[in-house]
């Protein structure tokens, strides 16, 4: 989230507000941000490894569901919950980082539990 500079020396009520304001970076809010889409990301991985492990995904068609919901979720977030407007929430932001954000913890969450839940269900 951006937020004007308190110390900028902006008068009350400017007559044009894009003009005379002054944008700052939050990091707090840019990290607060960070960690809601990682928890979200690891948590739909889970779901979605659970999913395939109950479906009997195996191989690449496991992988290819894999990165079909963690491109879903990545797009989900930056529409749903950013209207399309990434850089205002992520600061420097890019779609790539949207879509590939933490790919490599989410996979191995999915395949922790993409393996436990294929295991009950079709092994025992």
């Amino acid at each position: 989230m951006m937020a004007p500079d308190p110390m900028a020396g902006l008068t009350d009520g400017p007559s044009d507000p894009d003009a005379s304001s002054t944008l700052i970076f939050d990091p707090l809010a840019h990290m607060a941000n960070l960690q809601k889409i990682d928890r979200s990301r690891t948590l739909l991985a889970i779901a979605s490894g659970i999913g395939a492990g109950v479906l009997g995904l195996r191989g690449l068609e496991g992988f290819i569901f894999f990165v079909i919901c963690q491109l879903v979720t990545g797009l989900a977030f930056a529409f749903v919950s950013m209207g399309g407007k990434i850089s205002e929430f992520i600061g420097g932001g890019t779609w790539w980082m949207i879509l590939s954000q933490d790919f490599q913890k989410s996979g191995l969450s999915y395949m922790l539990w993409w393996t436990f839940f294929y295991g009950l269900c079709y092994l025992f």
